[in-house]
């Protein structure tokens, strides 16, 4: 039995009539309207397992002269025939009319406490009583189940907040598609969390997996020869059931699903090394020639979408990377539009901005096609909360990332912003609310709607052979949750709420910190998780090798960012507000100044990061008592793993600094402080593998070996010291 349905029958107990079944009072009268949405029925059942786990006795009444309960719940849409809303008439209240806003109002009827709970539609009243439920697990008194719960009236700031996940390899993307109870776990934490969008993006460096996308699901009659080697039809058939479970779930708690059609044929391996089609190889597409990629995509992306009506938005990936030659680009869209147009008119479609050229974009719309594009808010990883002022000179001259020329007016297509999680904020706890707040409001820029961000651990497995078990993240004995994804509680929970409405109270969190960690610890749990989750930004933002640009490149939770004569000539990711270190070693060669903020400057803020973050773990560990619980201890390592990350980078920089000194003046006194400070940086990487011990895999595979995505910390430190 799912967990949805176990919720579902144990909160079915407290609705028996007294006599039968357990005999508890009616406490509480739930009048709600007569047939709800599916989102705002996932909400009532929320609410029924919340007040069952507290033991308060409940009943559904039709009406509130019939409601028998000392306190009153009356829940409906704001715009119905029901009695939420002929209560909110009666009050003069008016609710807020854009989608997906909530109202939660404690008042009286007949001198009973009366909560009442409505939405602008179902899944703003799902938010309200998501919220609720959440909010009756807070109360310290059964008897008082709404005590905690607060007036409000919510809004959307964006209007789409959304989660990415990778296909990546076909053990770790399977496993997850035919588990039920997986999604309804996933899909109550992003919901919970108020995103309203998943995208599922297929083919995106996989090493010939769901490339194309479409022999996986449906057949295409018109090409029988074309397959994937080995799947048998009731496997394709179970892959299309379970997409469409998956699009039902999501549905249910409000979520609008993308399908993302990242590759068309497979060309390349994951080191773009040219892919060989002379003979199958299972689990792979077989059958696809350059001479037939445009008649057979025609007719199987015109099947698939015919096959997947309920999918809310189609991503596709138009340049080289997708396996299209980019002289053949114009004439395969023109030919796949009209496909388009035809079999999908419904879809929203969004294409990465990257090598697609202005009229790509306006012949779509000229079909009548609804188009919008996506582009990179900062490289493919995490920078500071602000779009980048001014990109590395490297991609000064493309469609890549940042506003760039998709700002130009008067514009016909709607923009939305990508922060590649993936790439920085991969493995490690994070959340920082500040930084989302900040983040935000960046995301109107151009008009844009709204913003999505990858999943934690997006990338793991990638690379690998398709059938390999996923490795496990933690060790065995320190694991404490049935799924890795439910350690990023927070990650997700800033993330969505504070998209939704940035002036969301900071105890929407602080109970949760208290129900993990213990009042007396949670506090400095907290402020540690949120101070540490500062560092990865600022890594990116002040120093991006060119080579660790992509998010299969580069990992700054991990790697040490080159050998120091490399580090010495990288960039930040925004030269405008930070100098780089051979900038820098010029300025003081000449004596002159700069506006930028000066590596040394970073190093400070670097060194005091590591030092706060140090002091406010040990506070946590002495105020979490003797047996601390596993959660507890694996995020202890995170925030240590992390404040000596700050440490390592507060000490490279000046080793970087005097060789980019050295390099520039051939003395060798800066070649000596060079190796001093690298030592000592080196002995900072020494407490990262220390601090890490054995909690982790000794082997995180999230990409390939040779772009050191795979490993651990102490293998790193065999390469720094080897550099030095």
């Amino acid at each position: 039995m799912s967990h949805y349905r176990v919720v579902t029958a144990l909160a079915a107990l407290y609705l028996l009539p007294q006599g039968i079944g357990l005999p508890k009072p009616v406490l509480v009268s739930l009048i709600a309207d007569k047939a709800p949405g599916a989102p705002a029925r996932h909400g009532l059942e929320k609410v029924k397992a919340a007040l069952a786990s507290k033991g308060v006795g409940f009943e559904e009444a039709p009406s509130l002269q019939s409601a028998r309960g000392r306190f009153l719940l009356v829940v409906g849409l704001a715009s119905a025939a029901g009695p939420a809303s002929e209560l909110a008439k009666s009050l003069t209240i008016t609710p807020a009319s854009a989608p997906e806003s909530l109202l939660i109002r404690n008042t009286e009827w007949k001198g009973k406490p009366l909560l009442l709970l409505t939405g602008s539609d179902d899944t703003g009243l799902m938010y309200s009583l998501l919220e609720t439920a959440d909010r009756i697990g807070w109360a310290a008194d059964a008897e008082k189940p709404f005590s905690e719960v607060r007036d409000t009236a919510e809004s959307p700031s964006v209007k789409d907040r959304g989660v990415t996940i990778f296909t990546m390899q076909q053990a770790q993307f399977e496993d997850r598609l035919h588990n039920e109870d997986y999604w309804a776990k996933y899909f109550d934490t992003l919901a919970r969390a108020r995103f309203n969008t998943f995208q599922v993006l297929f083919a995106y460096e996989m090493d010939g997996y769901m490339c194309p996308a479409y022999p996986y699901f449906v057949d295409v009659p018109q090409f029988p020869d074309v397959r994937v080697e080995g799947l048998s039809h009731t496997e394709q058939q179970r892959n299309l059931s379970d997409l469409h479970r998956l699009v039902r779930m999501a549905h249910d708690r409000g979520i609008k699903v993308t399908v993302g059609l990242w590759c068309h044929y497979y060309r390349f391996t994951p080191n773009w090394e040219p892919a060989s089609h002379e003979q199958p190889v299972k689990g792979k597409v077989f059958g696809m020639t350059d001479q037939n990629l445009i008649p057979y995509t025609q007719a199987a992306l015109g099947i698939f979408l015919r096959a997947i009506p309920e999918v809310d938005n189609i991503m596709l990936l138009m340049h080289n990377e997708s396996g299209l030659k980019t002289e053949d680009m114009k004439s395969f869209w023109e030919s796949i539009y009209r496909v388009m147009k035809e079999a999908g008119p419904q879809f929203q479609y969004e294409v990465r901005a990257k090598g697609v050229t202005d009229d790509l974009i306006q012949y779509g719309l000229s079909l009548g096609l609804k188009i919008r594009v996506n582009t990179k808010y900062w490289a493919e990883q995490v920078g500071l909360p602000f779009h980048p002022t001014h990109v590395q000179e490297l991609n000064q001259f493309e469609r890549r990332h940042g506003y760039s020329d998709m700002l130009k007016y008067p514009r016909d297509y709607e923009l939305h912003w990508t922060l590649w999680t993936s790439g920085t904020t991969r493995m490690l706890l994070w959340g920082d609310p500040e930084y989302v707040k900040r983040f935000a409001e960046t995301t109107h820029l151009g008009n844009a709607h709204g913003f999505d961000i990858m999943e934690p651990l997006a990338t793991k497995m990638a690379g690998q052979p398709q059938l390999t078990k996923p490795f496990e993240l933690l060790g065995e004995k320190y694991r404490y949750y049935d799924y890795e994804f439910e350690r990023y509680w927070h990650f997700f929970q800033v993330f969505g709420r504070l998209t939704y409405n940035p002036d969301t109270p900071a105890e929407e969190w602080g109970h949760e910190f208290e129900k993990r960690f213990g009042k007396d610890a949670a506090p400095y749990v907290e402020q540690g998780l949120h101070h540490a989750s500062q560092i990865l930004p600022h890594i990116t933002a002040y120093s991006l090798p060119a080579v660790r640009f992509p998010t299969t490149r580069g990992w700054v939770e991990k790697q040490r960012q080159e050998d120091l004569p490399a580090y010495a000539r990288a960039e930040p990711s925004d030269i405008a507000q930070f100098q780089s270190l051979a900038d820098a070693a010029r300025s003081l060669v000449d004596g002159a100044g700069s506006a930028r903020v000066a590596p040394m400057a970073t190093s400070q803020w670097f060194a005091q990061a590591s030092e706060d973050v140090f002091k406010l773990a040990a506070q946590a560990e002495q105020h979490a008592g003797a047996n601390p619980n596993k959660e507890f201890q694996s995020t202890m390592v995170d925030l240590k793993i992390l404040a000596n990350l700050a440490l390592y980078h507060s000490r490279r920089i000046p080793a970087g600094l005097s060789f980019a000194l050295f390099q520039q003046t051939h003395d060798l006194n800066a070649l000596d402080d060079a190796i001093a400070h690298e030592k000592l940086a080196a002995q900072a990487w020494e407490r990262i593998v220390q601090a890490a011990g054995d909690v982790y895999n000794a082997n995180l595979t999230m990409g390939l070996a040779e772009y050191e995505l795979t490993g651990h910390w102490r293998d790193e430190l065999v390469k720094l010291k080897s550099g030095l």
